[in-house]
């Protein structure tokens, strides 16, 4: 009895985790960012140029910067445009 309702409750768990809703393949590829990554990015901006230079400078990490400042980056999802609002559309209108 212990065999069977073990393997019942393995059974209905792999089917739980089977159906996971995850991008792969071309699908994956083709996904707008705010699918792909679900959290908001920060981007690091430095205010001045380094003074290193060579390796130093080559092996230097944005994060670690003293005069940097961060910027949280977020996705929006907008539908597209259709019909003479795409024709018309400016690059400069949001």
């Amino acid at each position: 009895m212990k065999y069977a309702i073990l393997s019942i409750s393995l059974l209905i768990g792999s089917f739980a985790f089977a159906q996971d809703k995850k991008l792969t393949g071309p699908a994956y590829k083709n996904a707008h960012p705010s699918v792909k990554y679900d959290s908001n990015n920060t981007v690091v901006v430095a205010e001045k140029p380094s003074p290193l230079t060579g390796p130093a400078f080559k092996n230097q990490k944005p994060w670690d910067k003293k005069n940097v400042t961060t910027k949280k980056v977020s996705f929006i999802k907008r539908k597209p445009l259709q019909g003479p609002k795409a024709k018309n559309k400016k690059p400069w209108d949001n």
